[in-house]
Order: C-alpha cells, then sequence, then structure tokens
C-alpha cells in the first residue's frame, strides 16, 4: 500500500518474493493504493490514484472494497483482520522532539478527560481526580496523549458503569512524580505482551497506542508499566523522571 505514515512512500510485505514483487508491480501501475497478491496473481485491490492517498470512487464504493479485503485476510487465515492498517504504521517515524514546558498536570488530565467527555458520559464511566496541585516538565501534548489512550482503554475494558481513578503515586526518589490510573474493569488479557507492538485481542485495534504511549514516556525519561492486574482493579503508572518544576 501507499498509506505509510508519515511519509508515505510504498510499503510492502510478504512471504515469498513473488508476491511481494507482484504487489509491488500492481501498486506501481495504479499509481498508488493498496493490493493483495498471491504469487503472480493479484486477489483484490483499491486504487488511490490521487497521491497515493484517496480514491476517485465514491465512498460507499470504497467502503465495500475496504470490507471484501476483510473477507479476504480472513478467508486466507490472518488473524489480523485489518492488516493493511497494521502496516501503514510501521513506516511511522520516531516521535518527533519533545516541547517541554513547565505544565500544570491537573489541566493536562482535565484537557484529556474533555476530549473523551462524550464516551465516558456514554459509558456511564465516572473519571475520580486525586491529583495534587503539581507543574511538571514535560511535552503537553503528548503526555494528554498519553492519559488519553489509557482512559479510552480503560473505558474500553469497562464496558459500561466503572469508575477509573486517576491519583498520586508514592516515589522514594527526589525530584520525580508519580501518578496511577485505576479501573475497576475484569483485568488485562495476555499482560506480559501489553506493550508488544502490534499486538491486540482486539479485531478494531491496532496493537500500536501502549507501545507508542510507553515510547512517549520514556523520551521523558520516565517509565509507563502495567503495576497490577486482577478483576475489578488494574493499575497502570506513570512516572516522570524530567520531575517536578519550580
Amino acid at each position: 500500500l501507499t498509506i505509510s505514515h508519515d511519509s508515505h512512500n510504498m510499503i510492502v510485505a510478504g512471504v515469498d518474493d513473488r508476491s511481494i514483487f507482484r504487489a509491488a508491480k500492481h501498486l506501481n501501475k495504479m499509481k498508488g493504493g493498496m493490493v493483495f497478491a498471491v504469487g503472480d496473481e493479484v486477489i483484490i485491490d483499491l486504487p488511490l490514484p490521487i497521491a497515493g492517498l484517496m480514491s476517485d470512487r465514491g465512498a460507499a464504493e470504497v467502503v465495500e472494497r475496504l470490507r471484501a479485503f476483510e473477507e479476504v485476510f480472513a478467508r486466507e487465515g490472518l488473524s489480523n483482520r485489518t492488516p493493511l492498517m497494521t502496516l501503514s504504521f510501521m513506516a511511522l517515524p520516531v516521535i518527533p522532539k519533545l516541547k517541554i514546558t513547565d505544565s500544570d498536570l491537573h489541566t493536562i488530565v482535565n484537557h484529556a478527560l474533555a476530549r473523551l467527555r462524550q464516551d465516558l458520559e456514554d459509558h456511564d464511566i465516572v473519571v475520580v481526580v486525586e491529583l495534587p496541585v503539581v507543574k511538571v516538565r514535560v511535552d503537553a501534548e503528548r503526555i494528554m496523549q498519553v492519559i488519553g489512550h489509557l482512559v479510552s482503554n480503560a473505558m474500553e475494558a469497562i464496558g459500561a458503569g466503572g469508575t477509573i481513578r486517576i491519583c498520586a503515586a508514592p516515589v522514594n526518589e527526589q525530584g520525580v512524580f508519580s501518578f496511577q490510573i485505576i479501573n475497576d474493569g475484569p483485568g488485562v488479557e495476555n499482560p506480559e505482551r501489553l506493550f508488544e507492538p502490534f499486538f491486540t485481542t482486539k479485531r478494531t485495534k491496532n496493537g500500536l497506542g501502549l507501545p507508542i504511549s510507553q515510547r512517549i514516556v520514556e523520551q521523558h525519561g520516565g517509565m509507563l508499566e502495567l503495576i497490577s492486574s486482577r478483576p475489578g482493579e488494574t493499575v497502570f503508572g506513570i512516572t516522570l523522571r524530567e520531575g517536578l518544576s519550580t
């Protein structure tokens, strides 16, 4: 396919050279798009002739074609029904340079929650924030992204009618601040693979949210980890090793 964040060049993956060559050649002929080939045969394609990113066909036809891709992948025995989405993120560059500022953690949390407010209300999820007034030296937008992803995951795990707590955690090291995001969902499946890129138990996910979130926190010199998980309580911890600002 020719959708590969962020450079949008051709990206091809396969199990044999013949299939890979056939897919790449067909992509070039279409001037961009998506294609699935086996050996010398093109099984299905979707031309994206506008910059290799957009179709010149109607929305209904494109949607129908994308569903046909899923059917083909299922028939071929792929456990991941959206491998093209996964491939499109494999070319994602390393996270850009962080824009570090002194940021109020409450403000970051509140902005992250504001983006999810409607979904939280629809799922009847209550979020309790128990944080001290503290400023941290972070890229606020990136940490907002991490918190938003963890809260969204917690919401999906709970399903409906639950509680998410965001609270400070004790630390023994001077100049660091830790907090936890706790949900009362059923617990995490396959916790040992949780931060493994592309691993997911959800059909519509690509398995990159947590690895990217962990990478963001590590770029701050911090740590994102699953502290514990059991039915009724799952705890994620974030430590910002950039330290508190004065």
